[in-house]
């Protein structure tokens, strides 16, 4: 773990180095008369090494996988509550059928949570089938 800890303080700082490396190449940039160039290449460099460090330990202690995976475990939890009760979806589709073929959505869910013996179909779960 120590080693990968800093082989990312590695590569933030080769990214401070590398910009100021071609900054000192005496190449005509623009930069050579401005009195904040210094202060906006530094802060500028830092900012991105920072940048680059945060996402980088942030992937290594998996908080943007933990977010991924509670957002399908989400995902998961409203088809399953969406396809729970099939007779009832069974139900709702047959009225939709035998209707004039047209049902909004507002009317869509009033007919499935009638139909429904159980628990009523929250807005995701109504979105999900409603697609």
């Amino acid at each position: 773990r120590m080693n990968v800890n800093l082989g990312i303080v590695g590569v933030a700082t080769g990214i401070t180095t590398a910009t100021t490396g071609l900054f000192g190449m005496n190449l005509i940039n623009g930069f050579e008369e401005s009195q904040i160039a210094f202060a906006v290449v530094t802060g500028g460099s830092a900012t991105l090494a920072a940048m680059v460090g945060g996402f980088s330990f942030s992937v290594i202690r998996g908080r943007i996988m933990q977010e991924r995976a509670e957002k399908r475990l989400a995902e998961i939890e409203t088809f399953t509550g969406a396809l729970s009760e099939m007779g009832a979806l069974d139900y709702t589709l047959k009225r939709l059928m035998s209707g004039n073929g047209r049902m909004d959505k507002t009317t869509f869910k009033k007919q499935l949570n009638a139909a429904r013996s159980s628990q009523k179909a929250n807005d995701d779960e109504v979105d999900f089938l409603f697609r």
